[in-house]
């Protein structure tokens, strides 16, 4: 069977996953070219929801803001280490 569109999600895989995290407050007013953490947790931010509403095109220039949550996608190694550093 071959997977299209969303069905092509990660599915119950033992070394990666795709986590939502609220916003550490002291990344607040940053973007993420300036927080950079791509290269810092070799995770990827595939959108963030702002207001109820889900941007999947953000701005990597644009500042993250309190209260927004990322959608974050990585080895579930790398999204332990962010999320038990942040929380």
């Amino acid at each position: 069977e071959r997977l299209v569109g969303s069905e092509m999600c990660i599915r119950d895989s033992s070394k990666y996953s795709i986590i939502e995290m609220e916003l550490p407050s002291s990344w607040a007013g940053s973007s993420l070219v300036t927080l950079d953490i791509r290269k810092k947790y070799d995770v990827n931010v595939l959108a963030v929801e702002r207001d109820n509403d889900v941007i999947v095109n953000f701005a990597a220039d644009e500042p993250l803001l309190d209260g927004d949550t990322l959608l974050v996608g990585g080895s579930r190694e790398m999204l332990d280490l962010l999320q038990n550093q942040y929380n």
